[in-house]
């Protein structure tokens, strides 16, 4: 699973996510904690933030 470019985030169970963009993909089930970071739940995620990102 690829972690989020741009935005390395640490993050471990019971943490808080202070970014409110990075908050609202996780409770949307767009990303997923992995390895105390967030990760996207699949390629596709991955590809689409990336264009968004770029854009």
């Amino acid at each position: 699973m690829n972690t989020i470019a741009l935005a390395v985030v640490w993050f471990r169970q019971g943490a808080t996510i202070i970014n409110p963009l990075m908050r609202q993909l996780y409770w949307r089930n767009l990303l997923v904690a992995c390895e105390k970071r967030l990760c996207w739940r699949c390629e596709a995620l991955l590809l689409a933030g990336r264009e968004v990102l770029e854009s």
